[in-house]
This record gives structure tokens, C-alpha cells and sequence, in this order.
């Protein structure tokens, strides 16, 4: 392999590298398939060179030797040929004997230079194509770990955006904190993305999610300790549809799903929402480009949250009354307002019973 190729080949694992430790819904598949297509090409010339140069090399150790026998046979002519011209039989046969496997040494010689230059073109023609896809292939490789490194930084940016847009939801902190015998119910908004339904920090795999925080003591934290964003660690659901619906305003030809969440564990209240310990998901509406999926079954809702592709992907119908952003903030309020007040009784009367 040449100098230029070893150099190539690093940059190429270094790049492979740092763009597989970028997140995989961060980067796009259309090029990363091209990249694994030059990679394989690159691959696959990899065996053919090493035998045209295996062989070669093989070429040239049996022309050394040859080219040590023709030395030789010079040589053994000089021994013996007749300084005075005269030839003698004896010798002048031995002469002729050894000019006859000169003759044939050289002649090979020159047999396998001829095929040392074919086989040295070959291995040119390979590295010439190797380095050309090299030098595409890293090009590809910066591009896609700049790509996704901005993709990472922009979902950064509105993810912090989101989580800043929650303190304006959630209002101050109430002093209590509360410890309901019931689910506290609230909503909330996640986005849909390449690799799953996300919250405003964490995907979500299941409709039962557990709040997580770096720091210790019982979550969520109410001293500021995590409050870096928003006002800390907890699972966020505000207190009506309302506040949601603006956040969503102008959104509804995109895809994310709102829904009715049952906080329980550790809650602590805000002006204008909670945050809790750990949520259940109760019912969702599915914004899908126009068009609203309405569920409260628990299948579907475990379906939705594995692989959301699929709820997406099919299924949606319109509201009754078309799909304006009006008729649909209207149909989602309603659907989940009905179901907050259908858990509500039923929770309300199994803690009279």
C-alpha cells in the first residue's frame, strides 16, 4: 500500500470513528450508505492488490536468481574461451553449452521483466482507482460528521428551547409537594423523530417512563440543585390543554403526538403544571401532517411508543369537521379534556369504595 494510502486510510478510520459515536438519528442514511458502499469498494481492492503484489515480488526474486546464473555463465565462458582465437574442441563445446543457457537465462530475463512492468501497471490501476475513492470517501466522511454534529447542535438548540418554553408553562413552584394516594393527571407533548418519540430531553420506548437526575436525593429535586433549564430533573405535564396547544400553535402540519399523562411517585406542583416521579401514558392524540389518531387503548399505546413509525404511518383520519388548526387544537382538547374526566371519577370512586 502506498505512503498516500496509509495517510487516507488513518483519516478514514479516525472519521468512521467520530461519526459512529454521533447519534445515529443525528446522521443521514442516504450517505452513510454511499460511505459503506466506497468502504466495501475500497475493501474488495484490497485482496486483489496484495496478490498482484505477492506475485510480483515472487517475479522478482526468480529474476534475481536468474540474473545470478547468467553472471555465472559469463563467467564460466571466460574460463573458458581461447585468448589466441584457436578454438578447441573440448572447450569449444563447454563454450557453446554454456553460451546456449546464457542465451535461454536472458531470454527469461527479459520474460519476466515484461511481467513484473503488467503486473506493476495492475497495481498502479488499483491504487490510482484506491486513492480516488479515498480521497471521495473522506470528503464524504467530513461532510457527514459535519452534518451531524449541526444536526446534533440544532436538536441541542430546540431542545433547550423546549425546556426553557416549560418554565413558562410550569409557573412557580408551589410549596407542597404532593404525595396523592391517585394519579395526578396531566399533558404533554413529544416530538417525533428518527429514532423514536422524544420528550424534551429523553426518547421515550413505553408509555410508563421513570424520571432520572445526575444528582442525588429524591427526584424530582425542589432546591435548584439540577435547574440548569427549565426548573430541573421530573417528568413535566401542565395542568390543561391550553398551555400545550400554544406551544403546538402553527405545528399541526408537522408530526408529534399530545397526551394524558397519570403522574405518580413524588409530585410537586407549579402554577401551571407538575412535575413528577414517573408518568403513564393514558391517552394520545397523534398530530400526523393534518390528520389526528385519537387512542386510549394500552396496545396501541405501547405499539405508538415502540415503534412509532407504524402509528404514523397509518391509520390517521381527519376530524369529523376538516382539519383547520383550529377544528384540530378543538378535536385534541376535547378528546383528552373527556379522558381526564373519565380517569378522574373512576379514580374518584375507587377511593370511596
Amino acid at each position: 500500500m502506498s505512503h498516500q494510502d496509509d495517510a487516507y486510510g488513518a483519516e478514514i478510520r479516525d472519521l468512521s470513528a467520530k461519526l459512529g459515536q454521533l447519534p445515529s438519528a443525528m446522521r443521514d442514511p442516504a450517505l452513510e450508505n454511499r460511505i459503506h458502499e466506497l468502504q466495501r469498494e475500497i475493501n474488495v481492492s484490497e485482496g486483489p492488490l496484495r496478490s498482484a503484489k505477492y506475485r510480483q515480488d515472487e517475479l522478482k526474486t526468480e529474476r534475481r536468481w536468474i540474473e545470478s546464473d547468467v553472471h555465472g555463465f559469463k563467467r564460466a565462458l571466460v574460463l573458458v574461451g581461447q585468448p589466441d582465437g584457436v578454438p578447441d574442441s573440448n572447450r569449444g563445446g563447454s563454450a557453446q553449452r554454456f553460451r546456449t543457457k546464457l542465451e535461454s537465462r536472458v531470454s527469461r530475463t527479459i520474460e519476466l521483466t515484461e511481467e513484473i512492468d503488467e503486473f506493476q501497471n495492475q497495481i498502479d490501476r488499483i491504487e490510482t482507482v484506491r486513492l480516488a475513492l479515498s480521497v471521495e470517501l473522506v470528503e464524504m466522511l467530513h461532510g457527514g460528521v459535519a452534518d451531524a454534529e449541526r444536526n446534533v447542535r440544532k436538536e441541542d438548540l430546540a431542545r433547550k428551547k423546549r425546556l426553557a418554553a416549560l418554565r413558562a408553562e410550569m409557573g412557580a413552584v408551589e410549596k407542597d409537594i404532593l404525595w396523592s394516594p391517585t394519579a395526578v393527571h396531566g399533558y404533554r407533548v413529544w416530538t417525533f423523530e428518527k429514532d423514536g418519540l422524544y420528550g424534551a430531553q429523553r426518547p421515550w420506548r413505553s408509555p410508563r417512563f421513570s424520571a432520572r437526575c445526575s444528582f442525588d436525593g429524591e427526584i424530582p429535586h425542589t432546591d435548584g440543585r439540577c435547574a440548569t433549564v427549565a426548573f430541573g430533573c421530573g417528568i413535566y405535564a401542565a395542568k390543561s390543554v391550553e398551555v400545550l396547544m400554544d406551544e403546538v400553535d402553527g405545528d399541526l402540519g408537522r408530526q408529534f403526538v399530545v397526551g394524558l399523562v397519570g403522574l405518580e411517585g413524588r409530585v410537586v406542583e407549579h402554577d401551571r403544571g407538575y412535575r413528577g416521579e414517573q408518568a403513564t401514558v393514558l391517552a394520545a392524540t397523534i398530530v400526523n401532517r393534518g390528520t389526528l389518531l385519537m387512542t386510549d387503548d394500552a396496545g396501541e399505546l405501547q405499539r405508538m411508543f415502540r415503534d412509532p413509525r407504524q402509528s404514523f404511518g397509518v391509520g390517521a383520519v381527519s376530524p369529523p369537521s376538516g382539519n383547520s388548526d383550529r377544528t384540530m387544537q378543538a378535536a385534541i382538547r376535547n378528546y383528552l379534556e373527556k379522558k381526564a374526566e373519565r380517569y378522574q371519577t373512576w379514580t374518584s370512586a375507587n377511593s370511596s369504595e
